[in-house]
C-alpha cells in the first residue's frame, strides 16, 4: 500500500493497512492527510484517536466510534457522520459545515468554536455538549435532543433551541 492509495497515513498504530477501514479497529492513531480522496472509515473504531487538524472533508464516518477522539481543528466539512459516536470528543474549532450528523451521539462533546453551518443534526444527541461559540447558521436541529447541561452559543437558550426543533426531556 502506498500513500496515494490510502488518504490518511497513521503515525501511531494502525491494526489494518487496507485502503478502507470499514469495521476495522484503529487504536488511537495520529493521522495526517496524504491525498484529496475522501477517506472511508464507516463503522471503524477510532476511540480516543488523535485526528487533530486532519483533513477529512466528505469522509464517510457513518457509525464510527469516535468517543474521546481529539478532532480539534479537524476539517469534516460535508462528512458523513450519521449515527457516529462522538461522545466526549474534542471538536473545538472543527469545520463541520454541511456535515451529516443525523442520529449522531455528541453527549458531553466539546464543540466550542466549531462551524456547523448547514449541518444536519436531526435526531442528534446533544446532552451535555458544549456548543458555546459555535456557528449554527442554517443547521437543522429537528428532533435533536438536549438537556439542561447543554451549553448553547451566545443568544441561544433552551427556548431558542426548542424553536429550532430541539427536544428536552420532560
Amino acid at each position: 500500500m502506498d500513500a496515494a492509495s490510502f488518504p490518511l497515513t497513521a503515525l501511531g498504530s494502525l491494526t489494518s493497512p487496507e485502503s478502507t477501514s470499514e469495521g476495522r479497529t484503529l487504536s488511537a492513531p495520529t493521522f495526517r492527510a496524504q491525498s484529496s480522496t475522501a477517506p472511508t472509515f464507516q463503522g471503524a473504531s477510532l476511540f480516543g484517536a488523535n485526528l487533530q487538524g486532519a483533513w477529512l472533508s466528505k469522509a464517510n464516518l457513518q457509525s464510527a466510534w469516535l468517543a474521546l477522539a481529539n478532532l480539534q481543528g479537524t476539517v469534516l466539512a460535508g462528512a458523513k457522520l450519521q449515527h457516529a459516536n462522538l461522545g466526549e470528543a474534542n471538536l473545538q474549532g472543527a469545520s463541520l459545515s454541511d456535515a451529516n450528523l443525523q442520529g449522531a451521539s455528541l453527549w458531553d462533546a466539546d464543540l466550542q468554536g466549531a462551524a456547523l453551518i448547514g449541518a444536519s443534526l436531526q435526531g442528534a444527541y446533544l446532552e451535555g455538549a458544549n456548543l458555546q461559540g459555535t456557528v449554527l447558521f442554517g443547521a437543522d436541529l429537528q428532533r435533536a435532543r438536549a438537556d439542561e447541561a447543554t451549553r448553547w452559543p451566545d443568544g441561544w437558550a433552551s427556548e431558542s433551541a426548542k424553536e429550532h426543533g430541539v427536544r428536552y426531556p420532560d
